[in-house]
């Protein structure tokens, strides 16, 4: 696959993750109306898969970092971070964070869309966050494959069957690279 069709499958999957991720996070808004036909995903499902998968990505976390942060604290330019970030003192919106750095204990990233309840903040916008907000993260292997986002895979029963071929396509077989 050429850089080109992968940079336009890449901004389908961060729009659709976007609108996705913004929109599961929010403890009071459920995901999406997914009582339409073309789904067979109910919302329960959804929201147990979508917790397990943050589990998931927490549990590698550490890794993750070891694997995609150089000496100097710069992540990887093909890796990213979903992040929760807080919308008011009960909710709080994830959203892709990419390119992303750490600095003493701290993280600083870009945000990779506009943030669906962040009114102040947009796509290119910097924002602080610390490991503890991390949710989900990926990064493209030496294969040209996306590894880690977790949340990514939890959502493709809900999409609609092409949209999830387009993303599966570009998701390793695993979400952890070989030796991990």
């Amino acid at each position: 696959m050429n850089w080109i069709k992968r940079g336009r499958l890449m901004g389908g999957l961060i729009i659709s993750m976007a609108f996705v991720s913004a929109n599961a996070d929010i403890s009071a808004m459920p995901a999406w109306d997914l009582s339409e036909e073309s789904h067979d995903v109910s919302q329960a499902s959804f929201s147990s898969a979508m917790s397990e998968a943050q589990t998931m990505a927490r549990l590698h976390l550490d890794r993750f970092f070891l694997h995609v942060i150089d000496t100097e604290g710069r992540g990887r330019a093909d890796a990213a971070v979903k992040v929760a970030v807080p919308v008011d003192g009960t909710m709080v919106e994830a959203i892709w964070i990419t390119p992303f750095a750490e600095f003493d204990g701290q993280f600083i990233g870009i945000l990779a869309n506009d943030p669906q309840s962040l009114s102040d903040l947009g796509q290119g916008d910097a924002i602080m966050f610390d490991a503890s907000q991390v949710r989900d993260w990926y990064f493209f292997g030496r294969d040209g494959k996306m590894y880690g986002s977790y949340t990514t895979r939890a959502m493709l029963p809900a999409l609609e069957p092409a949209e999830a071929a387009e993303i599966a396509a570009l998701l390793s077989s695993d979400p952890l690279p070989f030796g991990w």
